[in-house]
């Protein structure tokens, strides 16, 4: 598996390689994994107070923030699994910086799905 980090401007600044996952990585997979569906059902039971409550701003927006702090917490458990997958090979600023939300979230769930075994590397990573 391989992530590409790149500047501002979207230049490729660095690439990292992982080719074996191991029985820890499956671990921290399953963890992380784990935590985003607590985080995920929160944010439901969340979303039905603000769905259902009309007559308490204060109680909306405090709710809205609940959902605010929950989603960034998601963010920030998504860089160090992916820095603790890729032997901290980059800093998590450096994944902050080098990634759009877009590439976050696709290589999040590659790494996901590949410490799980769902996916088996390819031939060319293997090598």
């Amino acid at each position: 598996m391989e992530i590409i980090l790149k500047d501002s401007e979207g230049k490729k600044i660095d690439t990292h390689k992982v080719t074996r996952f191991t029985l820890t990585d499956w671990l921290e997979a399953t963890t992380f994994q784990a935590k985003q569906e607590a985080r995920f059902k929160n944010r439901q039971n969340l979303m039905d107070i603000v769905a259902n409550e009309e007559s308490d701003p204060v109680l909306i927006a405090d709710t809205l923030n609940k959902i605010q702090l929950l989603s960034a917490e998601s963010f920030e458990d998504g860089i160090n699994f992916l820095c603790k997958v890729y032997k901290q090979k980059f800093t998590t600023e450096e994944v902050r910086h080098g990634l759009t939300l877009e590439e976050y979230k696709n290589v999040v769930n590659q790494a996901v799905r590949e410490c799980l075994g769902e996916v088996e590397t390819t031939d060319k990573e293997k090598k």
